[in-house]
């Protein structure tokens, strides 16, 4: 698809869908969810992006940025009562942190890591 296609189909279903009625709680636009199998391999690797543990935390490394990764980062049903806790009703739920194109050469490896049905499926099993 083009992408002014795309986006042609993206205003429209956004239009249709501020038509319907809205969700009752609130609505998280960005929230994130650690794939314990990728801290993993992050912890593994001896250059950037790479996860350290440190006085029972865990952090995220990417250049300046040093990042914690709470436990309700790592667990769907500790992020569902995270929201249910803040009254979150819907989140836009990202797995791509770090993205890619940190990991140079093993990048698409990293990419379709964290985009494999087996992963998002036992992660995500609880939605079914």
């Amino acid at each position: 698809m083009k992408r002014r296609h795309f986006l042609t189909a993206t205003v429209a279903s956004s239009a249709v869908a501020a038509a319907a009625t809205p969700p009752a709680g609130i609505i998280d636009c960005q929230s994130h969810l650690f794939f314990p199998e990728v801290l993993d391999m992050m912890r593994k690797r001896k250059t950037e992006p790479l996860v350290y543990d440190a006085k029972g935390t865990t952090f995220l490394k990417m250049g300046d940025w040093l990042r914690k990764v709470p436990p309700h980062f790592l667990d769907v049903n500790a992020k569902l009562a995270s929201m249910d806790a803040s009254g979150i009703e819907i989140t836009m739920l990202s797995t791509n942190d770090p993205g890619p194109e940190w990991f140079g050469a093993d990048g698409p490896a990293v990419a379709q890591l964290k985009s494999s049905p087996a992963m998002l499926g036992s992660s995500l099993a609880w939605y079914e």
